[in-house]
C-alpha cells in the first residue's frame, strides 16, 4: 500500500470518496441532530394526531351503539322525540351570535 493511501477506502480520502459517491458536503453534527429533533417533533405529532383521531372515531361509534340499543329498548318514535326534544333546548339556549358594529 502506497504512503498515500487510505487503508480501509482502497486508497481515497474522505473529500475523494464524497465526490465518488455524489455527496456534496458533510453535514455538521450539530446540523444532523437539529434535523433528528425535528423529525422526532414531526412523528410525535402525527402520533399524537392519530390519538385523537382514534378518540373521535371510538366516540363516534360508542355514540351509534347508545342510539341504537336505546332504539331497540323505547322504540324509535320515542327515542326520536327525545331526541328532537333536546335538539329543540339546546337551540334555546344556545342563541346564536349577534354581530355589532365595532367603533
Amino acid at each position: 500500500m502506497a504512503e498515500d493511501e487510505h487503508p480501509t477506502t482502497g486508497g481515497l480520502r474522505h473529500a475523494e470518496m464524497d465526490r465518488e459517491l455524489g455527496c456534496a458536503q458533510r453535514t455538521h453534527p450539530g446540523e444532523a441532530g437539529r434535523k433528528a429533533l425535528r423529525d422526532l417533533r414531526l412523528e410525535l405529532f402525527q402520533a399524537e394526531q392519530r390519538i385523537l383521531d382514534a378518540q373521535l372515531h371510538a366516540d363516534y361509534y360508542r355514540a351509534r351503539l347508545a342510539f341504537c340499543e336505546e332504539v331497540i329498548k323505547n322504540g324509535i318514535e320515542q327515542v326520536a322525540d327525545q331526541r328532537k326534544g333536546q335538539h329543540e333546548s339546546s337551540q334555546v339556549s344556545r342563541p346564536g351570535l349577534k354581530l355589532t358594529a365595532t367603533q
